[in-house]
């Protein structure tokens, strides 16, 4: 499925629970249906950084260090999903806890 929006378009790719993704594979399987050369797509995708709250914690002690290791601990989703480094882009926000 793809919508466009003047010169910007959005892909939607599903993969089963137990698939490894690979993004890049999937556009190029979908080339006839996808009106766009998958390596030169840029890709977007979003980052958040965890800080710690000024003031009373939202999170008792042990949920906030949980949260920080799991955060720090996973995956880059270029990575997770195979898409060039080159072609992708990070949108960061700050989240505090």
């Amino acid at each position: 499925m793809s919508k466009s929006w003047a010169g910007l378009l959005h892909v939607t790719v599903r993969f089963g629970f137990v698939e490894v993704p690979n993004v890049a594979k999937a556009l190029h399987l979908e080339k006839s249906k996808c009106p766009i050369d998958p390596d030169q797509a840029i890709y977007f995708s979003e980052h958040d950084t965890v800080v710690a709250r000024k003031g009373k914690p939202r999170l008792a002690a042990w949920r906030r260090r949980l949260f920080s290791f799991l955060s720090r601990n996973s995956i880059d989703p270029a990575d997770r999903f195979n898409i060039p480094a080159e072609n992708f882009v990070q949108i960061s926000r700050r989240i505090e806890v």
